[in-house]
């Protein structure tokens, strides 16, 4: 809504499989390339022309994607929370679960282990959403729809699924050993890169990015998360 009022056209489009679209037989198959050109076709069909482009957490990771796959299809980029390669994403999330505390960590590092849910990991999850995650006072009504219409099936697909996401450095699933940051210089489009300073994709993922895109912008939010556009919506 805010854009609109800024007089962009705005498309939110919910990847196959995920949100309200239709769920298919299987996702063994399903990859960030082919949802990379997925987005580009749904350009194509709706007949936008060259876009601006924009992509949140693993979003971002879709969004260098495209525009590594899909050159000429968008007019700039911006990557938020993102991150160029699994090494780095799984690098931050060791580096704030270290981070959290005592009692917290060692109920985590349980969890990872075991893969039980227990009160104790729960109070760990809640501390690890409240620093990195959703720094806001109430729980997002976007993000609480999100995570009714998230598909489990294709986060295991992926590799996405607790606990082996943190525990085991996503070396299993789709996304496993997904790496774009040699390609990512080839990228020529203005490009945004932002982050919260206490995000759980830590500011080195969007660091990283940065370096790599020639003339790219990088904006690191004191003070906040993941969530930065809610966490700080005006100035966003």
């Amino acid at each position: 809504g805010d854009l609109v009022g800024a007089g962009y056209e705005v498309v939110f489009y919910d990847q196959a499989g995920c949100g309200r679209s239709e769920r298919r037989i299987s996702y063994r198959n399903y990859t960030i390339a082919s949802s990379a050109d997925d987005a580009d076709q749904l350009r194509l069909q709706l007949q936008l022309g060259r876009v601006h482009l924009f992509g949140h957490s693993y979003g971002g990771a879709l969004a260098l994607e495209a525009a590594i796959r899909h050159p000429r299809s968008w007019r700039s980029l911006v990557v938020s929370s993102g991150y160029a390669s699994m090494r780095s994403l799984w690098r931050s999330r060791r580096r704030r679960v270290s981070q959290l505390s005592p009692a917290n960590k060692r109920a985590w590092l349980e969890f990872e282990r075991t893969g039980v849910m227990t009160r104790t990991s729960i109070r760990a999850a809640e501390e690890f959403r409240r620093r990195f995650t959703e720094r806001t006072e109430n729980r997002v009504f976007e993000v609480l729809m999100t995570s009714q219409h998230s598909n489990r099936r294709i986060l295991e697909a992926m590799g996405y699924s607790a606990p082996r996401l943190f525990y085991d450095g996503f070396q299993t699933g789709t996304m496993a050993g997904w790496d774009v940051t040699k390609e990512i210089p080839r990228i020529r489009i203005p490009t945004l890169i932002t982050t919260g300073e206490h995000d759980h994709i830590t500011p080195d993922c969007a660091r990283e990015i940065h370096r790599a895109i020639p003339d790219s912008q990088l904006f690191i939010a004191r003070g906040r998360g993941h969530q930065l556009f809610f966490e700080d919506r005006d100035r966003y």
